[in-house]
């Protein structure tokens, strides 16, 4: 999964934005109107931009930010909201717009490993509790292996709790995987 998370995302060169790299919930700051609903939102901690595929960006949201059931029910909608916006603005710069939206739902389609990989990876510190979160002060390469043992157990007794939703949403991404084609 380490491997799939820092190498697999490579973008098709009909693709390349700027990208942010880091997109979920919790890198967004939201703007409320008096009636208490959003008018505004922006992304934070851009220290991980780079140029690539706005696929690799909305698989790691959708994944990270959403059930799986709200994901699948709403991805077209994402999608085309996405791309309209894209789209416009690029429109309104007086710039060709590079891919149509059948193209982004194919990339996105191609990179949905990496968000199910993420999805794995961040559940646990998503979800976790202060109790959970792993001890790395201090630790030395010759630690890691103690270390990567100790988080194991952690998370499994995080999906053994009572009334757990770390459990469902981590076992979820097994079933986007197979509606995929990447398990079988």
């Amino acid at each position: 999964m380490v491997h799939i998370f820092l190498n697999y995302p490579t973008p098709s060169n009909q693709q390349l934005v700027l990208s942010h790299g880091d997109c979920w919930l919790n890198n967004l700051l939201f703007r409320y109107n008096d009636a208490g609903d959003p008018v505004e939102v922006m992304l934070v901690d851009l220290q991980s931009i780079r140029k690539h595929t706005p696929a690799v960006d909305l698989n790691y949201f959708l994944f990270t930010s959403f059930s799986s059931p709200e994901r699948r029910l709403n991805l077209e909608e994402f999608l085309e909201t996405y791309y309209t916006t894209f789209s416009s603005l690029l429109v309104a710069g007086e710039a060709p717009v590079p891919f149509t939206l059948e193209d982004l739902r194919l990339e996105f389609r191609r990179h949905m490993i990496y968000g199910c990989v993420t999805r794995i990876i961040l559940t646990p510190y998503v979800l976790g509790e202060e109790e959970d979160a792993p001890e790395v002060e201090d630790v030395t390469e010759n630690d890691l292996e103690e270390v990567a043992k100790a988080r194991m157990r952690t998370i499994v007794s995080m999906g053994q709790r009572e009334g757990s939703f770390f459990k469902t949403k981590l076992l979820d991404v097994f079933d986007d995987m197979i509606e995929a084609g990447l398990l079988s």
